[in-house]
């Protein structure tokens, strides 16, 4: 079977619940909340772990919410190798107003990274032997170097693996300069690399088509 690895530098827990109806300045019953384990990496871990496919998830871990991340994955049976971090994992929650059918997306600040620290990370995936794909998913920490994208592309060359690529922002522009085996943007994110504002989901292949002539 395909090994694949997964890195995620800013992994979370993911909340969500539910609520009669968002109504401000007013103590609001929840009911019964979701704990997730999240971030990008983590959660293409553990789709392709439901798959029946093999792999293992990378990520930094910090405080006692990042000891309970590890729990929540360990609960899914999903192979992990992480790294202990000073700063506290992040939690995201989300809420869904029952009244309107709407739901209220809260991301937290990705926690900062020490060189060490996302050093760390890449020396766990060289390590990692019998790789084909490694796969980066989510977003990057504040102050993030901007050669991470090589970095990787250096360790997946030598391990004769592929590279794929899924973020976003001033991260997904510097990525799309690399030796990346798949990038994937989505339609927002499609648009800001070919420099409009909007893509009909038609015109998806032949803008994707220009955007890697033009690499």
């Amino acid at each position: 079977m395909l090994k694949i690895v997964t890195i995620t530098f800013s992994p979370c827990i993911d909340k969500s619940t539910s609520v009669p109806s968002l109504i401000p300045e007013k103590k609001l019953r929840c009911n019964v909340t979701k704990l997730e384990p999240g971030g990008g990496g983590i959660n293409v871990a553990r789709v392709i772990k439901r798959l029946g496919g093999e792999v293992v998830a990378v990520f930094p871990s910090g405080s006692f919410t990042g000891k309970f991340l590890n729990h929540l994955i360990e609960k899914e049976k999903v192979s992990s190798m992480f790294i202990e971090v000073e700063n506290e994992t992040r939690e995201n929650f989300s809420i869904l107003d029952q009244s309107s059918n709407k739901q209220y997306r809260f991301a937290m600040p990705d926690p900062e990274l020490s060189q060490s620290e996302w050093s760390q990370c890449l020396k766990v995936i060289e390590g990692i032997s019998d790789v084909e794909y490694i796969v980066l998913s989510g977003s990057l920490p504040k102050a993030f170097p901007i050669n991470i994208f090589s970095q990787l592309g250096l360790i997946a060359e030598t391990k004769n693996a592929k590279l794929i690529v899924d973020t976003s922002g001033d991260a997904l522009k510097l990525a799309i300069k690399e030796n990346i085996f798949l990038l994937k943007p989505n339609l927002n994110e499609l648009a800001t690399l070919f420099g409009v504002n909007e893509i009909n989901v038609n015109d998806v292949e032949e803008v994707a088509k220009k955007i890697i002539q033009n690499i």
